[in-house]
């Protein structure tokens, strides 16, 4: 049976729209600012932290929501100045019907589920100084490491036996491939041991460089997994780590590749456009640092585009999320195939995954199944990369409500990269939400990768 289609929400669009923007004159209110001012009012009121964002706004206009949750309703009937929830268009569904389930709730946080405020406060004040702070050549003191919040980072108690530079650089490289191969568990036992060694290894004469560089690349991986993980603080003090070793390197490919891993957990903040804005900005300080550029420094420059055009699409500026893909691609016209510089995995096929995941943040499910129609997915050499596009394919239908599509999609990803769906919370909602949605077989499929992905019902 078809479901009933829904009608865009104009009440709520319109209150919005009559409300000018702080962050341009002129403009009216766009929907992360409106977003961002839910989340600080809710705060204000009971220092609960929430953390909708410019899609959730958007479903809100679209009409995939019609009953948001009580603080929410009271939160934007405060700032858009309505006296009731019938003003935005807010209507509670008759009891004897079922409430119509939300499509795109791809991506978001469980609803009701908090993080501790003191933690989350604390851990946002340190964006904009990982790349502030050490392009002015400052320093300041490492943040506070706590058993409660960290994984993989070593604690100043730590102590490991020396080990060469070669066999640190075999054991960093293994690290990444480990990591581009989606294979977590190996991570999980290897990789803080070569954390506590880097950081306790002396560098040669005349080997400091490597000896950074290394510790950079180490620690990018640390973060890269602990955000796919949720882990927001040990994530930030991953990141930090990293810029400061790559800042210590010298090597200006080692700091724009950390600055990627500095954007991705800004956005685990939802600092959307602060992290757009890193990732532009240290981009551009990056071709400025060129000579003769070579293949790694395009793919670096490449993927660091590509990580904002991702920022921007979830700050919801569609404009600017277009302008760093079409950069990107230019960028990836100087590098002659897929390859993997610097562990980028860029190339041309890259930018056709982002433009799939860009469309799928924005809620473009058509528009992402046409670009993923145009990615064989053979062709994508690394297995982190190949499983995203399923899963970004898996979201694009479960947005569209075709959960059998969205159920074939997540089998293929599970096939490819199990560990992937599994150890991450993000694949978790997602299955979730097709097991709720799908129905007859595609259910008991879901059903069947759930239960393989330890993902309780």
């Amino acid at each position: 049976m078809r479901r009933a289609a829904t009608s865009p929400n104009d009440q709520v669009r319109a209150a919005r729209l009559r409300h000018p923007s702080t962050l341009t004159p002129g403009d009216p209110l766009t929907r992360q600012e409106l977003a961002e001012r839910v989340n600080r009012w809710i705060y204000e009121q009971d220092q609960t932290i929430t953390e909708i964002d410019a899609n959730y706004i958007g479903k809100l206009e679209r009409g995939m929501i019609r009953w948001p949750q009580h603080r929410y309703r009271e939160a934007l009937r405060a700032i858009l100045r309505a006296e009731t929830d019938h003003e935005l268009g807010f209507r509670r569904p008759a009891r004897h019907q079922e409430a119509p389930k939300d499509r795109e709730e791809i991506g978001l946080r469980t609803e009701g589920v908090e993080e501790d405020p003191v933690h989350r406060r604390g851990f946002l004040q340190l964006g904009p100084a990982l790349i502030v702070t050490p392009h002015q050549g400052h320093t300041r003191p490492e943040p506070a490491v706590t058993p409660a919040t960290v994984t993989f980072l070593p604690n100043g108690n730590s102590r490991s036996e020396p080990i060469s530079v070669d066999v640190l650089r075999a054991q960093v490289s293994s690290m990444r491939h480990a990591y581009q191969s989606c294979r977590y568990a190996e991570l999980d036992a290897a990789l803080p041991a070569l954390l506590a060694a880097l950081d306790s290894a002396e560098a040669p004469a005349g080997g400091i460089t490597s000896i950074e560089s290394l510790r950079a690349h180490a620690y990018q991986v640390a973060a890269s997994v602990e955000l796919k993980r949720g882990n927001e603080g040990p994530a930030w003090l991953a990141a930090d780590r990293s810029m400061r070793a790559a800042i210590r390197s010298g090597n200006p490919l080692d700091i724009a590749s950390s600055a990627r891993v500095v954007t991705h957990a800004l956005m685990r903040a939802r600092q959307f456009t602060e992290a757009a804005t890193v990732a532009s900005t240290e981009a551009a300080r990056f071709s400025r640092s060129w000579e003769r550029p070579t293949p790694a420094a395009f793919s670096v420059y490449g993927a660091l585009l590509l990580r904002g055009a991702v920022a921007a699409a979830q700050a919801d500026n569609r404009a600017e999320a277009a302008t760093l893909l079409d950069e990107a691609a230019e960028a990836a016209r100087w590098v002659d195939r897929d390859g993997n510089e610097q562990w980028t995995a860029f190339g041309p096929t890259n930018i056709a995954l982002h433009r799939v995941h860009v469309a799928v943040v924005l809620g473009d499910a058509g528009m992402a199944l046409e670009h993923a129609r145009t990615v064989n997915p053979q062709a994508v050499p690394v297995t982190e990369r190949r499983a995203a596009l399923h899963i970004d394919i898996a979201r694009a239908h479960s947005q569209r409500g075709s959960y059998g599509q969205a159920t074939q999609a997540i089998v293929d990803a599970e096939r490819i990269a199990p560990e992937e769906l599994a150890r991450r919370p993000a694949s978790h909602r997602l299955i979730r939400h097709i097991l709720t949605n799908a129905t007859g077989s595609a259910q008991r499929t879901v059903h069947d990768v759930a239960v393989r992905s330890g993902i309780a019902a």
